[in-house]
């Protein structure tokens, strides 16, 4: 919050000039205001070896995981995420993994890209920093003028202030759903990448839960899982699986036995309703990604 009280308060989108909170105002540069400050809430009290390299690499994987977890990202731009806000991203659903991105998360991510990218064109000579300085200095000299970020205006901005061009880069990671290289971009900061598994409920059911007591109450269902083969949803509870019992502290363990790419049964509780389904398990994927920071212990920049 202290970093937006000068790069969201006082550097903006041209959209809130002037605020107007008495009505939603639609912009495509959520990612660039939210996106870059994730990324440098983390970066910050890092590089001010507030937290160790180990802490940070925990981070980075955190907001990896999350959004390369995310189908969404398949099919909806970070522009369009920022624009769609008020009508998606603020009311959130059962199937938001499915359907909406962050530009919270893509956004810090692809903050982190840029800036890599930035690096390595001008020798390190220029990074993300110069842009933020940039474009506060405009602030500044514009005075009561001032009259915010165009729409459209981002990657002549980067241009003006690091004399990188970064259009073929918008054009694909912002208003395109392509995504950077992570692990080239990891590399680049002095860290390294691996895929591990995530939980079981995750990668072999695919469904996120919330206990209820001794139950297990499904929040989410994510694409392309045997879950959403079997017709699960969203506010289902589980009754019991393979025709044992369901109870949250040993799910984990119920679905570790449960035999590869058999069907077993399934059955839960929707509406009051009991509801018997059939469910196909594979093996558990890996797509929890796991930063490591360098054998030698050197610090990221």
């Amino acid at each position: 919050e202290y970093f937006h009280a000068w790069w969201v308060k006082r550097v903006k989108p041209a959209m809130f000039v002037p605020y107007d909170l008495s009505r939603e105002t639609y912009t495509t540069l959520l990612w660039v205001f939210e996106g870059f400050t994730s990324f440098y809430d983390e970066k910050l009290v890092h590089e001010a070896g507030l937290v160790t390299s180990q802490a940070y690499a925990r981070a980075l994987s955190e907001s990896l995981t999350q959004h390369m977890s995310c189908t969404a990202r398949l099919r909806q731009s970070l522009a369009e995420s920022s624009f769609d806000a008020w009508i998606k991203y603020y009311k959130p659903d059962g199937n938001r993994p499915n359907a909406v991105v962050s530009y919270y998360v893509k956004g810090g991510l692809v903050a982190m890209a840029l800036d890599a990218h930035i690096r390595r064109m001008s020798k390190n000579e220029r990074s993300l920093d110069d842009v933020l300085r940039y474009a506060y200095r405009q602030f500044v000299e514009a005075g009561s003028d001032y009259a915010g970020l165009d729409e459209d205006f981002i990657g002549e901005l980067i241009w003006e202030a690091t004399g990188v061009d970064v259009t073929d880069q918008l054009q694909a990671w912002v208003y395109g759903c392509e995504e950077p290289d992570y692990v080239q971009v990891l590399k680049s900061m002095g860290y390294g990448a691996k895929y591990e598994t995530q939980s079981l409920v995750r990668s072999r059911l695919g469904v996120s839960v919330r206990a209820d007591g001794v139950e297990s109450v499904v929040t989410q269902v994510f694409d392309a899982t045997a879950a959403q083969a079997a017709g699960l949803a969203a506010g289902d509870r589980l009754v019991a699986l393979d025709n044992v019992r369901v109870e949250a502290s040993k799910l984990e363990k119920m679905i570790s036995r449960i035999p590869v790419d058999e069907p077993v049964s399934l059955y839960v509780f929707r509406g009051g309703i009991l509801l018997p389904l059939v469910i196909t398990m594979g093996a558990p994927r890996k797509d929890k990604i796991v930063v490591q920071t360098k054998k030698n212990g050197k610090k990221g920049r």
